[in-house]
């Protein structure tokens, strides 16, 4: 299959049928857009990662993604994998 065959018939590539334009739907633009292209379409659209161990009212670090789902996957998996390096932290609850 060619490209654009597999975009359409994952039905990220279509044809509006009230207009008759075709183009990618929001699936298509998460999936694979560019990061300009996703903040023209969807403003709101971010990731946020936030790691707390001390005090839950502040966070010791954070990642904040505003990319395509795909490179958002590769910086989310990394962001996990260095936090899963430190130490394993298990508090009491107070009874």
């Amino acid at each position: 299959m060619t490209d654009m065959e597999l975009l359409r018939t994952s039905a990220l590539y279509q044809k509006d049928p009230m207009t008759g334009e075709e183009g990618f739907t929001l699936a298509g633009i998460l999936l694979f857009g560019k990061d300009e292209i996703i903040a023209a379409a969807v403003p709101a659209f971010r990731i946020d990662l936030i790691k707390r161990v001390d005090n839950y009212d502040r966070y010791d670090d954070r990642l904040d993604l505003r990319t395509n789902l795909i490179d958002a996957y590769t910086c989310a998996m990394n962001f996990v994998a260095s936090i899963c390096l430190s130490i394993f932290i298990l508090k009491k609850d107070k009874e």
